[in-house]
């Protein structure tokens, strides 16, 4: 992490001295979850990624399949603080800076809605800013994880600064732009199965999931 990652970010994708930066729309939408409640999808969304406390058995039962672990915590008890330094670890590690949408700040439930970036974000969960001064995440730019209007899905739409070139931008390149955006595509799916085997069991998340995923688990 504390290596690879400023050299990737300053090096390769937001070298501002060498590539013509720009801006970077990219999002993944999951399945429908409207077999399912709000509330539903809501609970095991935050248990999975602020609330986890997993045993060396549930570690590999959940992460290894996944790829991808995400732990977002919440901020201090009694603090009005709305954001807290999160961990993310996959192929390499990183920092970044987590906002939680529901906190205990002084700021509404529709406020923060309207805050959101996302205009199909039925509920906002989290907002991960990607400082372009963090050296400890290969990217530049802002990601939210919402639950969306079109009947529950999972959305992850991320806005990131990066240089148009193959090596920063190209899906056939490991942590470019472009392959993150391949990789969260390949992620919401296993994440779905997460939330229908905690909520309806085995049979009812392998039979929505379709492919190998169950067989994964």
């Amino acid at each position: 992490m504390f290596v690879i990652n400023p050299w990737i970010k300053y090096w390769i994708t937001g070298n501002v001295y060498t590539a013509d930066l720009g801006l970077r729309f990219v999002t993944q939408v999951g399945r429908p979850m409207d077999d399912l409640t709000l509330q539903q999808v809501k609970r095991n969304f935050k248990r999975y990624i602020s609330r986890a406390k997993n045993t060396r058995e549930s570690k590999l039962f959940i992460c290894n399949p996944l790829l991808f672990c995400p732990h977002f915590p919440y901020p201090p008890r009694g603090s009005k603080r709305y954001f807290s330094v999160g961990l993310e670890h996959s192929t390499i590690s990183a920092f970044v800076h987590t906002t939680h949408f529901k906190s205990k700040s002084s700021i509404s439930d529709e406020e923060w809605k309207s805050r959101c970036l996302s205009r199909s974000a039925q509920e906002p969960i989290y907002r991960v800013i990607l400082w372009r001064n963090n050296p400890y995440h290969i990217y530049t730019g802002i990601v939210e994880a919402c639950i969306s209007k079109k009947r529950l899905a999972l959305e992850h739409p991320m806005w990131l600064i990066s240089s148009h070139k193959k090596l920063s931008a190209s899906p056939a390149v490991c942590l470019s732009t472009g392959w993150i955006d391949l990789f969260f595509d390949q992620f919401i799916p296993h994440f779905e199965y997460f939330i229908r085997l905690n909520e309806l069991g085995r049979e009812a998340a392998n039979a929505m999931a379709g492919g190998s995923i169950g067989d994964q688990f």
